[in-house]
């Protein structure tokens, strides 16, 4: 105008279709990105006032390509300009940014509404043993009311498939996501559904030895706020999650892939868990575990199998790089983590124990195994009275391990009235205690045998112990314990 400043606007339509983006600075080229059809409608672009309105942003049919290498570096597009550093404009300032002092306004960026439809990222990482081939398919993105610098938060929602990569490889999984963002707060509803852990065993693989499989499915919502506006915060609320069919598998070497699971449940299911990140707390209403079984061995050496399970962090390469201060990365390491279940309950469980340890091999399982336990709490409080702040429910019945050999089979056999335990009362952890009541019915001593080889003059055949009535026991804190027991005892079918 002829009286004011310049102005620039622009509106319109603007289309891309069929686009193909590759990488071509290595020894191949590698794709990077590809659409079908991006649509934007241009509502008021004035590029000099820094104002940038727009209305709908499609885009149809996108394909993302991402890939780590063995060193776990991301293979991003290579920016030579940024390898040359930044360029310097005449008179010293920088050639991208405002110059000290300008007052030129910040710009404005709304769009009315984001689509993106039918995507795809594909996810090659060559970092994990196996290497993983994961994507992400039917992928779609839904925003509305965006803008920058935010005004309010925005509505997004999104989701997607997991599953191998190839052709014919079924969905693995599904994700959804639905929530407001915001540069200060965001609050997201997270839901996955059939998510199947053996697609991520190259991931699960780096933390454990034994093969993981099984489903889950769950329900959260991730709470944050960077404290400017609002009390910093960072929680995750699991209004319900469930693990199923869960199985871990050893399989030493001479046995196939069918061998029995080291650990299995059928069912772990979660309620109302509440986890502040930064007051490093985890609280949880209600958990519940069905049908759980685990194989317990011990070695000659004392070496539970169990230990082996863990994957060791391999050794760094090289002259060690001189770690941070602490203080450049935390201004402090926060509180100890806590731990609160409120109600914890198994059914239906079972142990298997071997124990190459004792004078002859020993082999104990407990099955029937059902229990609850309520107001667990870690680190342990000290009780403020003489009464265990922790209820144990526990029942289980004892017998002969799974038979290895013909003269197992036949003492298995002669085993089948396996003894059953049960306790009600209370437990603490801080001091150790424990004050209820305590039922055996015929317990087969005799099994126990092994551990006491040495200590007796005789070999105990066959003994059954039985016993009702109410025990109490604390440990002191010389470390000696301190115990009170009232009941009947029998025992029966004494045979040395």
């Amino acid at each position: 105008p002829p009286q004011g400043p310049p102005q620039v606007s622009l509106a319109g339509q603007l289309q891309l279709d069929q686009v193909v983006l590759d990488q071509t600075s290595g020894p191949a080229a590698s794709p990077l990105l590809r659409w079908q059809t991006l649509a934007l409608a241009l509502d008021d672009v004035q590029p000099l006032a820094r104002k940038v309105k727009l209305g709908a942003l499609t885009i149809k049919g996108a394909e993302f390509f991402l890939a780590r290498d063995a060193r776990g570096q991301l293979q991003l597009p290579a920016r030579a300009a940024a390898d040359a550093g930044p360029a310097a404009a005449p008179g010293g300032q920088p050639a991208s940014g405002n110059a000290p002092g300008s007052t030129d306004a910040a710009w404005q960026l709304s769009l009315a509404r984001l689509a993106l439809q039918d995507g795809k990222l594909h996810w090659a990482d060559a970092s994990t043993r196996p290497a993983a081939a994961l994507q992400l398919t039917g992928l779609t993105l839904q925003g509305e009311a965006l803008h920058w610098p935010a005004e309010r938060p925005m509505p997004i929602k999104a989701e997607a498939h997991l599953r191998q990569a190839g052709a014919d490889q079924a969905d693995a999984g599904v994700l959804r996501l639905d929530g407001q963002l915001h540069h200060q707060t965001a609050g997201i509803e997270v839901q996955v559904e059939a998510l199947s852990l053996a697609t991520l065993r190259p991931y699960l693989a780096a933390v454990l030895q034994p093969a993981v499989s099984g489903t889950l499915a769950l329900k959260a919502r991730l709470d944050w706020a960077d404290g400017s506006a609002a009390p910093a915060r960072l929680g995750l609320v699991l209004s319900e999650a469930r693990l199923s069919d869960l199985q871990l598998r050893t399989v030493p070497a001479g046995q196939g892939a069918e061998a029995a699971p080291s650990a299995s449940w059928q069912a772990l299911v979660l309620t109302d868990a509440r986890v502040d990140l930064l007051a490093h707390r985890l609280s949880i209403a209600k958990l519940q575990l069905q049908k759980p079984r685990l194989a317990l061995a011990r070695d000659g050496h004392g070496q539970l199998d169990v230990a082996a399970w863990a994957v060791a962090s391999p050794p760094v390469a090289g002259p060690a790089t001189p770690r941070p201060a602490p203080s450049a990365i935390h201004s402090s390491p926060g509180p100890a983590w806590q731990l609160q279940v409120k109600d914890l309950s198994w059914q239906d469980g079972g142990l298997q124990g071997a124990d190459a340890l004792p004078a002859g091999p020993l082999r104990l399982r407990l099955d029937q195994l059902r229990g609850r336990l309520q107001d667990l709490s870690w680190p342990p409080a000290a009780a403020a009275g003489t009464q265990p702040a922790v209820h144990l429910q526990l029942a289980a019945r004892l017998a002969r391990g799974k038979a290895q050999t013909a003269a197992d089979a036949t003492r298995s056999a002669q085993d089948s009235d396996a003894g059953q335990i049960e306790w009600q009362g209370g437990i603490g952890l801080a001091p150790l205690q424990a004050d209820g009541r305590l039922t055996l019915r015929r317990l087969p001593l005799h099994l126990l045998m092994p551990y006491a080889a040495d200590a007796l003059p005789v070999l105990l055949q066959r003994a059954d112990v039985g016993f009702q009535g109410q025990v109490q026991a604390r440990q002191a804190a010389t470390q000696q314990w301190l115990a009170a027991v009232q009941g009947d005892l029998q025992v029966n079918e004494v045979l040395v």
